[in-house]
């Protein structure tokens, strides 16, 4: 396929219900994240949430990275991260198991090292659980 302009293929992204919500000149503002919740919030129907009502079913927003989050979030664990565009973050969900998160994580870490890409650390998530349906819980 002849590639033209800024389309890549490779970055195409499948979704059931899609939505955009972009400040054209990148400026960075809240209002953005706001209207993108919005947006989602409207395509419940399309997505958001399983037949049980209680659980989401993964819908979500990309956003950029926000190197001053991510920075403050990894000196809190130890981490000293680079400058901004220096870095990236991946959001994994791994299996519950010890043995085999840890096999997992270990997996990824090669992976990174055999790429060059230098592996700074793991951060877990804070979750609200008592917002979760029984399908999210049991996982």
């Amino acid at each position: 396929m002849n590639e033209k302009g800024l389309y890549r293929q490779q970055f195409e992204h499948d979704a059931c219900g899609i939505g955009a919500v972009v400040n054209v000149d990148g400026t960075k503002t809240h209002t953005v994240v706001d209207n993108a919740l919005s947006i989602v919030e409207k395509l419940e129907h399309r997505a958001g949430k399983d037949a049980s009502g209680e659980t989401g079913d993964g819908v979500g927003i990309l956003v950029q990275i926000s190197h001053k989050f991510f920075k403050k979030a990894a000196k809190e664990i130890g981490i000293d991260l680079p400058g901004e565009r220096e870095y990236g973050v991946g959001m994994f969900f791994f299996p519950q198991d010890t043995l085999k998160r840890n096999q997992a994580k270990k997996m990824l870490e090669v992976i990174a090292e055999k790429e060059g890409v230098e592996f700074l650390g793991w951060r877990e998530v804070p979750i609200k659980s008592e917002i979760l349906g029984q399908k999210a819980l049991s996982c």
